[in-house]
């Protein structure tokens, strides 16, 4: 259950400390919409249909370069793109060019976010262990989906060293919601500290929990992180 309060963990940085959101239960759209329409005179169906219009202006812009700034003087949107290419000449693809749409505080935002905020530390983690924070389905095109055998791009932090094709005990799991045991995806295209790219298992039955395991020197001791979202099929 949630509370009111910013939850971090405090983890290892070098010879310093540094901080990570340690995430309570995802804000559901149902919980927004209400929240909404309970504060105006709006009904909770106007509420999603106009955030569903605003969401699709805000995406539409992005596709053709251009910005949103201090949208009702809260956030900004940015669309970005990146990746490594050999050739400056190659064919472009939403996937290859690692697009996505940035979201930034404006001043009121800022106000607003930090304004009256509290802080809970849960732990003092002694060793790092891997964060989930975007999970991308490469057939879908969509985030937090889990298309069977087709591909996929995991973003986050502290990945730590690729898992050998025979150690079974590490890399990517995805275990079903209604319960059974984690099937283990064994194609890996590229695996960073940031970022793990390849395959998903077929087939895939249901919401799925996804889980890197991990470690970060030879022999040391298996870490696990888990997305806090599950993934649908």
């Amino acid at each position: 259950m949630s509370d009111l309060n910013f939850h971090y963990n405090v983890v290892p940085s070098g010879v310093n400390v540094s901080t990570r959101v340690s995430p309570q239960e995802d804000l559901t759209q149902d919980e927004i919409v209400d929240a909404v329409a309970t504060s105006t005179s709006l009904t909770a169906a106007q509420v999603t249909s106009v955030g569903t219009a605003l969401l699709q202006q805000l995406i539409l812009g992005a596709k053709v370069s251009r910005k949103v700034r201090r949208l009702f003087g809260l956030l900004s949107f940015s669309p970005s793109c990146g990746g490594v290419h050999t050739d400056p000449d190659f064919q472009p693809t939403a996937e290859n060019m690692n697009l996505s749409l940035n979201c930034a505080l404006a001043p009121d935002g800022h106000v607003l976010f930090e304004n009256g905020i509290t802080f809970q530390r849960d732990e003092v983690m002694g060793t790092r262990a891997p964060m989930i924070d975007r999970v991308y389905d490469g057939a879908s095109h969509a985030l937090n989906r889990c298309t069977a055998g087709g591909a996929f791009r995991i973003g986050g932090h502290d990945f730590g060293l690729e898992p050998g094709t025979t150690d079974l005990l590490r890399g990517v799991f995805l275990a079903p919601v209604a319960g059974g045991a984690a099937v283990r995806v064994a194609s890996y295209s590229d695996w960073t500290g940031t970022q793990i790219m390849g395959s998903w298992p077929s087939p895939i039955t249901g919401a799925q929990v996804l889980s890197v395991v991990t470690n970060y020197s030879a022999g040391g001791t298996n870490r696990t992180g888990i997305f806090g979202t599950h993934l649908t099929p």
